[in-house]
């Protein structure tokens, strides 16, 4: 495993799931960023939904989108503690809720979600740059996400400190997905009434 300062660079290493990402960045501790075991997506998604609100994402949707596209756990030992995932925009045409980002081949990183008890330590950065590093990999010319738009959320920092760039702000961007599939924010409720500021890079 590298060792590295914290929000340096991770290390790529072929591992028994395909590819794997390694670094010593978090203080004090030692995380792999890594495409889930089997028993991950059950914790994963349960982690999910305790940030994103419940019913956000099932285990089987977890799986299957892993079939679909990118879905990587940061560990710690046997402990989940971070969740990234990404698709083509191709293959889930409702991944940025209906918004239109030009490009011949668009990658959305979806989801972005790092354990309370371990934000700020750097969790958010390797995942954020592993679900890009896979994105960019499968060809996508262009990547897209949204950052969801609240007073405790920091992921707007972490794109712009990537090289990400702010394309627009889209007021109660998942209204329709929430009513669609009954999700619950955590802020709102159910409809969900948030915004989203939607960031976009080409790799």
């Amino acid at each position: 495993m590298t060792r590295a300062t914290p929000g340096g660079p991770c290390r790529r290493a072929r591992g028994t799931r395909g590819w794997i990402w390694t670094s010593g960045a978090v203080i004090g501790a030692d995380v792999i960023v890594r495409r889930p075991a089997l028993g991950d997506f059950s914790r994963a998604a349960a982690l999910v939904c305790a940030h994103l609100g419940p019913a956000y994402v099932s285990t089987a949707e977890l799986e299957d989108l892993e079939r679909d596209g990118v879905v990587l756990v940061a560990a710690n030992g046997p402990h989940v503690i971070g969740v990234g995932t990404g698709v083509a925009l191709s293959r889930r045409p409702d991944a940025l809720c209906g918004i239109e980002v030009p490009g011949r081949e668009v990658g959305v990183v979806k989801s972005l979600v790092v354990d309370d008890r371990w934000r700020g330590r750097g969790v958010g950065g390797l995942l954020l740059d592993a679900v890009t590093g896979e994105l960019a990999a499968q060809g996508h010319d262009v990547l897209a996400s949204m950052s969801w738009v609240k007073e405790t959320d920091g992921s707007g920092g972490l794109f712009v400190a990537r090289g990400w760039r702010l394309d627009r702000r889209v007021e109660r961007a998942w209204y329709d997905a929430s009513v669609r599939e009954g999700f619950s924010c955590p802020v709102c409720g159910n409809p969900c009434v948030c915004a989203a500021d939607v960031y976009v890079k080409q790799p």
